[in-house]
């Protein structure tokens, strides 16, 4: 059965979607979640078919729609500039801690046993793995032998390697530097996060960033962008550097690197901003669109 189909099936007073679609052909209205517009800030980074669709349908899916639920205030004003909507027809709901990460700690040896930095997420071109990696062998290669880090990936490819990524990471994994984790679950994750020395998240672009507050939760450091949505979620509980600029990055690794103070500050930081973001506040916010969306259906 389709979504139309069952919207009047049902009776539906309104329709919540959490993924960014929904029915034009219903007039049951709409409240939709919308995590990004990264099919217009990178659309090279989205296969032609998918990035055809976004084009075509999202700005119909955002005049369509009732209420709209960005996951953070740059993605609220991201919305506004690039639609023109009218700003009461867009709210913020911010995204918040995953469950399994809500009683994260360190917890029993560490899952690898030299100092180490983490890249947690998906690997592809918007979450510039190829530009850390190339920062991280830089830091390696201009730090004395007992400052040097491995770097474990946690994350599946997205996106093939091209030929330049693809010798870097093998040069990497061959010389004991890069140790990859392609399918590790919440208790790994955690594991893996609460042990390392940094989180580094230094993505193009992003909706949100959730990654960043579950190195909160870890007690982790953070080494994130100073572009979009990014320093906003992370507030002080960052180092915040352009992702494009390497200098800054291989600056920001030997500073967490060396400084032991620095990363008890920023450990400290993160665990009171991670406080600021709640699921129930969410919630409440979401099912108040929901009540005012199913009052203009009456």
């Amino acid at each position: 059965m389709g979504l139309t189909s069952a919207l009047k099936k049902y009776n539906i007073d309104v329709f919540l979607s959490f993924d960014g679609f929904l029915s034009l052909s219903t007039s049951v209205p709409t409240v939709l979640v919308i995590h990004d517009l990264a099919y217009l800030h990178y659309p090279q980074h989205i296969p032609w078919i998918y990035r055809m669709y976004y084009r075509c349908f999202m700005p119909a899916f955002i005049r369509k729609a009732h209420t709209i639920v960005a996951v953070s205030e740059f993605t609220r004003n991201d919305i506004l500039d690039k639609f023109g909507i009218k700003q009461a027809g867009v709210i913020t709901a911010t995204n918040a801690l995953p469950s399994g990460f809500i009683s994260a700690g360190k917890k029993g040896e560490s899952p690898v046993k030299q100092p180490y930095f983490i890249l947690p997420g998906s690997i592809n071109p918007r979450k510039n793995t190829f530009a850390i990696l190339k920062a991280f062998k830089r830091f390696n290669e201009e730090v004395p032998p007992e400052t040097q880090r491995r770097l474990v990936v946690a994350g599946r490819f997205m996106w093939g390697k091209d030929a330049a990524m693809e010798k870097l990471w093998r040069q990497l994994t061959e010389s004991d530097q890069l140790i990859h984790y392609a399918h590790a679950d919440d208790a790994e994750m955690i594991q893996l996060i609460s042990h390392a020395e940094a989180v580094l998240y230094v993505s193009l672009f992003e909706g949100f960033g959730i990654p960043l507050l579950e190195a909160m939760a870890c007690g982790v450091p953070l080494i994130t962008s100073a572009v979009s949505s990014m320093p906003e979620v992370a507030g002080e509980a960052a180092l915040l550097v352009d992702p494009e600029n390497e200098d800054q990055l291989v600056q920001a690794m030997k500073d967490i690197a060396t400084k032991a103070d620095l990363r008890e500050k920023l450990i400290a930081l993160g665990k009171e901003r991670i406080k600021t973001f709640s699921w129930d506040k969410t919630a409440t916010a979401i099912f108040q669109a929901l009540e005012k969306a199913a009052a203009s259906n009456k």
